[in-house]
């Protein structure tokens, strides 16, 4: 979901200053912030590296968080639509990344327990695994809608044109 040609900014040029204006400010915080977030998608949708999945989880949250402290730059309906995405994206992020930590702890203590206490671990894991599965498909819903809808072009699009 990569948007090709777009120009490589400069750190300097990235840097925010006493001269930069808050809405100047809120465009490129935004648009830094969603293509950190865009970088793991292809790692996220696979699926064979976690940290991608977590890495992708950090990203939204940031790019979350910058929404909703730039939103004062921004009015209208696209905007709305794109905070929405975002959050939408995160909680199901979220549970991915939830269940791969508890499954990993529980693992970890399966090991610990006596013989006889690990059918019962081995259900319950069995449980959360069951639930990641359905969280990675909701997961994965939310990746195609953002490709469906040309979230990231929109995004850009939307942050380049503070109302405020």
């Amino acid at each position: 979901m990569s948007d090709k040609g777009q120009e490589k900014v400069s750190k300097k040029e990235r840097q925010f200053g006493p001269e930069t204006a808050f809405r100047d400010a809120a465009a490129r915080a935004l648009t830094e912030r969603l293509d950190a977030l865009m970088a793991h998608e292809a790692g996220t949708r696979t699926g064979t590296d976690p940290e991608e999945l977590h890495d992708m989880r950090v990203a939204s949250r940031r790019l979350r968080a910058a929404v909703e402290a730039f939103s004062v730059c921004y009015q209208g309906k696209e905007f709305a639509r794109v905070a929405k995405q975002t959050k939408e994206l995160t909680d199901a992020l979220g549970g991915v990344r939830d269940s791969d930590v508890l499954l990993a702890r529980m693992e970890a203590y399966a090991a610990t327990v006596p013989p006889d206490e690990r059918p019962a671990i081995a259900g319950f894991i069995g449980r959360i695994e069951a639930d990641r599965e359905t969280r990675r498909a909701t997961m994965l819903r939310a990746l195609d809608d953002l490709a469906a809808t040309h979230y990231a072009k929109r995004f850009r699009a939307v942050a380049a044109h503070p109302t405020n």
